[in-house]
């Protein structure tokens, strides 16, 4: 799970992420009833990979035509 927030306005553009988590959007009780909940053992690690980029405004009239 991820979460993105965006902001964008004629006076900001911001974007900010908070990554990984362990449920999602639904929250904690949800995923566990679900089975989707994510737990790791002690010691144990997962990794992710996030890709990320800024795009010019040429990139971007052509992703929203």
């Amino acid at each position: 799970m991820a979460t993105r927030w965006i902001l964008h306005n004629p006076d900001l553009s911001v974007s900010a992420f908070a990554l990984p988590g362990t449920s999602r959007p639904e929250g904690f009780l949800a995923a566990k009833k679900a089975g989707t909940l994510i737990e790791l053992e002690p010691g144990k690690t997962r990794s992710f990979t996030v890709p990320t980029g800024l795009k010019n405004a040429d990139e971007l009239k052509e992703a929203h035509s």
